[in-house]
């Protein structure tokens, strides 16, 4: 599901072309960060079921994936599992109500290259998504 990047109200190109797979089960949260990505010139591909994001994931190559970790069917560790194995050189953003200090550590520890705790500003959001696009391919 390629994308031209959009042109943000600028006229810039805002988007690199970037692939991005956001995964949240709560359909607001998912509505709110797909409209703040969209905001700033990006196309995700986003699901509420992270069974559908195993699928996409088998499907296409992703630069970021963004998911929840409290999910039904597949945590958000699950996802992200799978996702390293999947797309190897794609960053993994884990976002949860529930980031405590020893989850953060352990999504960390299993291969996030960060974790948001919820609630967060849409400025942050957008400013780590920027930020981990950024980074280099891991070698």
């Amino acid at each position: 599901m390629k994308t031209e990047p959009e042109r943000d109200q600028r006229g810039t190109e805002a988007a690199t072309g970037a692939q991005i797979l956001l995964v949240d089960d709560d359909p607001g949260a998912l509505a709110m960060l797909t409209d703040a990505l969209r905001a700033h010139g990006y196309q995700p591909v986003t699901t509420t079921d992270p069974r559908e994001a195993l699928a996409l994931l088998a499907m296409e190559r992703f630069d970021l994936v963004i998911a929840d970790i409290v999910m039904p069917y597949l945590d958000g560790f699950g996802l992200l599992e799978k996702a390293r194995e999947r797309n190897p050189g794609a960053e993994v953003l884990l976002i949860s109500g529930y980031a405590t200090g020893e989850i953060v550590r352990e999504a960390l520890r299993k291969g996030a290259a960060a974790v948001l705790a919820k609630p967060f500003d849409i400025p942050t959001f957008a400013a780590r998504v920027r930020a981990l696009l950024a980074r280099p391919p891991a070698s």
